[in-house]
């Protein structure tokens, strides 16, 4: 799968999995199985495709539940990305249920075992609800709970660019523009030297970077920031929602900036906002 996503070759990840889970049905080989399910959700949820995302999780829920298997880490994780799917559906009590149960399967572990990458996902995930809900000020405790546990651990180098770019989109949903700027730089040093390319997780700091130059009326920076963005995203999902809210801002940006050459001596502000 890896390979796949790496050389662009999106269109066999589906019908790949999709035979390695009839193999692995074929076989009785359960766990196998359970994780199988659980990429394919992983898949589906990133291409759009919120029910068969849903269906795919639920299948891996059943199988770890069949196998007395639902007070792992493992099936934390799978409560946390099937709670995704239903945060992206706007069922956001469900997810927050989810991500309460997947929380206290985490808490239930022995401290010899080192899950804080899987809490601080939790919280993230918890934040964006949040975020989603309006609750501006749960959604930055959450986040800033996520980065208690993680910031500086280099194992957790990832996890912790994710969260500081989800913090940066908060702080410019309350128009914090120093503290988003703040927070989408730490994001970006920390993403130095990874695989940046084929990373949908950078993709959404070059979006939110987009977003955060056409604030300051830095269009040209702004279009190359979102530019980057698409490419990766589609490279990696095709033509998914997010996506298409990155071409959308790509439009607003390319409008304003049509419209400030045509109107600059009448010093107009910025137009709509990016979204």
């Amino acid at each position: 799968m890896d390979s796949f996503f790496a050389e662009g070759r999106i269109e066999e990840v589906e019908p790949w999995l999709k035979e390695k889970i009839e193999e692995a049905d074929n076989e009785n080989r359960e766990t196998v199985l359970a994780a199988l399910w659980s990429e394919l959700g992983g898949f589906y949820r990133g291409s759009g495709r919120l029910k068969e995302s849903e269906q795919a999780f639920c299948n891996a829920v059943k199988l770890a539940e069949k196998r007395e298997e639902t007070d792992t880490p493992s099936f934390g994780v799978l409560l946390i990305n099937l709670a995704g799917t239903l945060r992206l559906a706007k069922r956001f009590k469900e997810a927050l249920n989810l991500y309460d149960r997947a929380e206290a399967i985490m808490r239930n572990r022995t401290q010899n075992e080192d899950i804080s990458y899987q809490i601080a996902s939790l919280y993230n995930n918890r934040s964006l609800v949040y975020q989603e809900m309006e609750h501006l000020e749960d959604a930055k405790a959450a986040l800033l709970k996520a980065l208690e546990i993680i910031d500086g651990k280099p194992e957790c180098r990832e996890e912790a660019a994710i969260t500081y770019t989800n913090l940066a989109l908060l702080y410019g949903k309350q128009n914090c523009r120093e503290e988003e700027e703040k927070a989408l730089n730490q994001a970006l040093k920390l993403y130095e030297g990874l695989d940046q390319m084929n990373n949908s997780h950078y993709a959404s700091v070059l979006s939110a970077l987009g977003g955060c130059f056409y604030e300051q009326r830095e269009y040209e920076k702004a279009l190359n920031a979102l530019e980057q963005a698409a490419g990766i995203m589609y490279r990696l999902f095709g033509g998914n929602c997010e996506y298409g809210t990155i071409m959308r801002n790509i439009e607003t940006v390319r409008q304003q900036m049509d419209k400030e050459g045509k109107m600059a001596d009448e010093g107009n502000g910025t137009g709509k906002r990016i979204l």
